[in-house]
């Protein structure tokens, strides 16, 4: 469950309501919440490092080297 929250941050087509709703009704309500905030919270580190390794390089080609 941890897993498919993080997939779900990194991949945005995945809506999470479902899958929160899932953890909630598989592992109760405390539980359920608990393990969501986990996979949220690993999903949004990986999405953050996808986005300062390739982040970079994007913005340098679409904006000015000045603006930069």
């Amino acid at each position: 469950m941890v897993g498919l929250q993080a997939l779900q941050i990194v991949v945005a087509f995945i809506p999470g309501e479902i899958t929160q709703i899932a953890a909630g009704y598989l592992f109760g309500t405390v539980q359920g919440s608990l393990i969501s905030l986990v996979g949220l919270f690993i999903g949004a580190a990986i999405t953050f490092y996808i986005a300062r390794i390739l982040g970079h390089d994007f913005v340098k080609k679409v904006i000015k080297k000045r603006t930069v």
